[in-house]
């Protein structure tokens, strides 16, 4: 990375976008992403304050350049969705032969009540949900995360975890959330699915339109 240019930015400057973003997710009652693939998500975030992970280091919050996001932690029980992950996903154990790489098809999630409910599509549809039913644990169908990718400079997925920083992309974690303000939940596990080019509504104003930031 520190030699492929993604450090090459003004991350002050990105900063305060960063930061904008996460004080809109803290201010919204009601999030709702969309997209062409077939994204379709709603949660409450009412009473829950946005996170900066803006790469710099401030106590209490992870930073790790040249990744850069905006959170928030929703109200639990309260995602319905449709989530077809069309990138990757991130922090998969080793087993899964897909850690660190993009995905070969689209990986489709159905959410009830906040909790993840059916895991759907090809080969490692399939892998990943007996690798998360071995663990035995409800914990990890949680719905625990949106996080909207803030970094101007990282403008390809490729299955690492800066997927997580691009622009016009959010992640959908599952699992534990105690990390982020107003979690409690402890977990196995903490695990993102990557999402391109979404619509996300913040009560209602689009902040992200097909891919691109309006903020």
């Amino acid at each position: 990375m520190l030699t492929s240019g993604l450090f090459d930015m003004d991350f002050h400057k990105a900063r305060v976008k960063c930061e904008k973003m996460a004080d809109l997710l803290g201010k919204a009652k009601v999030a709702k992403a969309t997209t062409s693939k077939g994204t379709n998500i709603t949660m409450s975030l009412e009473g829950r304050e946005g996170q900066s992970q803006s790469g710099f280091a401030v106590k209490g919050v992870l930073a790790g350049p040249p990744s850069m996001e905006a959170l928030c932690c929703p109200i639990e029980g309260t995602a319905e969705a449709r989530i077809v992950c069309d990138t990757s996903i991130m922090s998969l154990p080793p087993e899964l032969d897909f850690k660190d790489k993009l995905l070969s098809e689209p990986l489709e999630i159905i959410v009830h009540e906040g909790t993840a409910t059916e895991i759907k599509g090809g080969r490692e549809a399939k892998q990943f949900k007996e690798w998360l039913e071995s663990l035995n644990d409800p914990t990890v169908y949680t719905i625990a995360e949106l996080g909207v990718g803030m970094n101007p400079n990282i403008k390809t997925f490729n299955g690492t975890v800066t997927d997580e920083s691009v622009v016009g992309s959010i992640h959908i974690g599952i699992g534990e959330n105690w990390c982020f303000p107003g979690g409690s939940l402890k977990s196995q596990v903490h695990i993102d699915f990557i999402i391109s080019n979404v619509t996300l509504e913040l009560d209602g104003t689009p902040v992200l339109k097909e891919g691109k930031l309006l903020i």
